[in-house]
């Protein structure tokens, strides 16, 4: 199943192989790394249209309870703090 995982965000994401796996990688250890108290961010950097969007609905799927997103742009940075408490 990861394979097919990968394989689906790099056709749809537009990831390279490498990149497709970090991010396959990452989403299981922060579902399954409760006891962790910091668990490093995944960033989905890049300029319109390269996938971002595509990828970050991707990893959600893989189990959507898990996640909380929220839009930084146009955001206070009390506004990300708040939004930053809802995801902890």
């Amino acid at each position: 199943m990861p394979d097919r995982i990968v394989k689906a965000l790099m056709d749809a994401g537009k990831l390279e192989i490498n990149q497709a796996k970090t991010a396959v990688y990452w989403k299981l250890g922060a579902k399954r790394i409760k006891e962790v108290p910091f668990y490093p961010l995944l960033a989905l950097i890049g300029p319109s249209g390269s996938g971002k969007s595509t990828n970050q609905r991707g990893l959600r799927a893989m189990d959507p309870a898990s996640c909380y997103t929220f839009s930084c742009a146009g955001v206070s940075p009390p506004s990300a703090r708040d939004e930053l408490a809802k995801a902890l």
